[in-house]
């Protein structure tokens, strides 16, 4: 018998996840690819999705490479026959039988056609877990989709997410950082210069005399410098290297003497776009980068009520609709002109809002309209933000309007494939239902002077092949961490600023999770 280590089953979701499981499991054990995942590995490489596309060609690709060198069915594979792989262990193919499917009726869905792929996988691995029994190896499913992994485990069958080329969510760069400096720093940082553009503090007098360590900062990392003897006393700043310095904002705060240098009870006066204030230091720094326009790529991460779109949309409309603000004393509703022009005055062409598509292959084909009636229904935010920003102005502006007008334009991701997006402003929403090749693909397309807003929430993933470690909103702000730019900026927005039940959603879910906690502590007694 052969000398391996342990057997892993690889469901569909964890080879779309991440192509090189295959190889990277196999190091002296048995990789099992059930048929049914060659069949659905097929199915997704027509996906009009191009992120699950590629990952399904890769996966095809390299198991047609190995084809040639040794398949297995299991019995063999748990034999001295020869290895599969250059580095040690076998890939093995395995395919269910009917009396495999009668063995494990239990576990198997009734009249359900969505779960049919998962019955064969779970099928096909209950009965490598028998075959493998007699051999005393450990046998262990593969699987992003928690469903699967949840019936697996009803079944008693070991479960696990893949963990290759996932990053620690709890280790994600946020863009933020808060330190407690004696009183004479944050004084510093006023009397260095005349006007408010200029003041800045010295990063290693801040080190220096900051109350607990300072981590390494990098390019336009938000960094909030707290008055140690008096916390309300705080300055808002953003890290440049190259100066060594700390600087204060320049975009999204009053340029008026220090006196005016205030937000709510501290020192900063926050600037309204489009008669929105930010509300937060969070927010601050979010809408200095959405203005900034030496930033190029900003990636915005924070779960509902925190601002992501509805500050993303007073950006869009400060650089696309300079005509948006009227007068205070103004009594009529200002109806939006479509025939108006303002390329002369605004620094983007349009408004480019992309979206993750990867459930609106068929259910995108099959609901009615062209392409934009499509698109629509994920709009809706969109819609919203720009009709509350308009009530505050007494205008009529909504998205169809400046759709109309050729200001937005809608559009699915699968568009990005050999583009280059040059002169717009381009909003990837719902980012974190993409993976690391739609965030690879979605940054390689920024061309010259465009604009990226990538949002999302690492928390609420939709996708059934991603998780929160292999999100392609993770991979974005982990990226700017490793690579730093002066064009790169990342904030983690905390705050929900809905209102109304929303306020509640959040406990509700901390109250699940703290349940989860307890009874994992509960298991581990």
């Amino acid at each position: 018998m052969g000398d391996h280590k342990k057997v892993y089953v690889l469901d569909t979701s964890s080879i779309i996840s991440n192509p090189e499981c295959i190889t990277k499991l196999a190091a002296g054990n048995i990789v099992v690819v059930p048929y049914q995942v060659i069949l659905e590995l097929d199915n997704h490489r027509k996906s009009p999705d191009y992120t699950r596309s590629y990952s399904a060609r890769q996966a095809i690709n390299l198991l047609s490479q190995l084809k040639s060198k040794s398949y297995h069915d299991l019995p063999s594979a748990l034999s001295g026959t020869e290895d599969t792989f250059h580095g040690g262990g076998k890939l093995a193919l395995l395919v269910p039988d009917e009396r495999d499917f009668a063995t494990y009726r239990r576990f198997l869905t009734l009249k359900s056609h969505d779960h049919e792929g998962d019955d064969a996988i779970l099928v096909t691995a209950l009965s490598a877990q028998d075959q493998v029994r007699a051999s005393g190896l450990e046998i262990t499913l593969i699987s992003e989709d928690a469903g699967l992994s949840l019936r697996a485990h009803a079944a008693k069958l070991a479960t696990q997410e893949i963990r290759l080329g996932k990053l620690d969510v709890r280790e994600l760069y946020t863009g933020y950082a808060e330190v407690f400096v004696s009183p004479d720093t944050i004084e510093r940082f006023f009397v260095s210069a005349d006007t408010l553009d200029k003041k800045h503090v010295s990063f290693s007098d801040v080190r220096a005399k900051a109350e607990s360590a300072v981590s390494r900062f990098v390019y336009n990392q938000g960094v909030v410098l707290i008055n140690k003897q008096h916390n309300s006393d705080r300055v808002v700043t953003t890290y440049n290297p190259e100066t060594g310095c700390l600087h204060a904002l320049k975009h999204s705060v009053f340029l008026d003497s220090k006196n005016d240098y205030q937000f709510n009870s501290q020192r900063i006066r926050a600037k309204p776009v489009t008669k929105l204030e930010p509300r937060d230091e969070r927010q601050l720094l979010y809408l200095e980068y959405l203005l900034d326009p030496q930033i190029s790529l900003v990636v915005a991460n924070g779960s509902f009520g925190t601002g992501k779109t509805l500050l993303a949309v007073a950006s869009a409309i400060q650089h696309l609709c300079p005509d948006f603000d009227i007068p205070s004393d103004a009594k009529k509703p200002k109806q939006y002109d479509p025939d108006f022009n303002p390329a002369k005055t605004r620094k983007y062409d349009e408004l480019l809002i992309l979206r993750p598509e990867f459930y609106s292959g068929p259910e995108l084909g099959f609901m009615p309209g062209d392409k934009t009636d499509k698109l629509r229904q994920f709009l809706v935010p969109y819609d919203q933000s720009i009709k509350y920003l308009a009530k505050k102005h007494r205008e009529s502006h909504d998205l169809d309007s400046l759709i109309q007008a050729k200001l937005v334009k809608p559009e699915a991701t699968n568009v990005l494939r050999g583009q280059s997006i040059h002169n717009t402003l381009v909003f990837m929403d719902e980012f974190q239902n993409g993976d690391q090749n739609l965030a690879a693909l979605f940054s390689s397309r920024i061309g010259e002077a465009s604009k990226c807003v990538a949002l999302g929430d690492i928390q609420q993933i939709d996708n059934r092949h991603v998780a929160a470690g292999n999100s392609a909103l993770s991979y974005l702000m982990e990226a700017v961490r490793i690579d730093p730019a002066p064009y790169f900026a990342v904030i983690t927005l905390t705050k929900n600023y809905r209102g109304g039940p929303s306020k509640i959603a959040q406990t509700i879910l901390n109250m699940g999770r703290q349940v989860h906690i307890k009874e994992k502590e509960e298991d581990i007694q």
